[in-house]
């Protein structure tokens, strides 16, 4: 199935302007949000915004093996699965000094 923000992409890709990169970063913000509310319990705009950036940065490591999206979606699961490692061990020191 085909999601919007691989629609987006296929647009910035065929025509790179500062209109289709804005809407596929509008479409995978949309979707890190959505994934971060679901991992984590609860919304937090900035791993979301961190997750696009670092998709961003690393587009050029996209080959295009499978869908943009599945591509993405791994990238931000990585990523919260690294601020849930985080919050955990900050966690584990916080009850270590009591």
């Amino acid at each position: 199935m085909i999601q919007p923000e691989d629609i987006a992409f296929v647009a910035w890709k065929a025509q790179p302007s500062a209109e289709t990169e804005g809407a596929l970063y509008k479409e995978l913000h949309r979707f890190a949000s959505i994934l971060v509310w679901k991992r984590l319990g609860r919304r937090d705009p900035e791993l979301a915004t961190n997750i696009v950036h670092q998709a961003f940065e690393k587009l050029g490591q996209f080959r295009g093996d499978s869908q943009f999206s599945t591509w993405f979606f791994t990238l931000a699961v990585n990523a919260i699965g690294m601020e849930i490692r985080r919050i955990k061990k900050q966690a584990m020191q916080t009850s270590d000094e009591f």
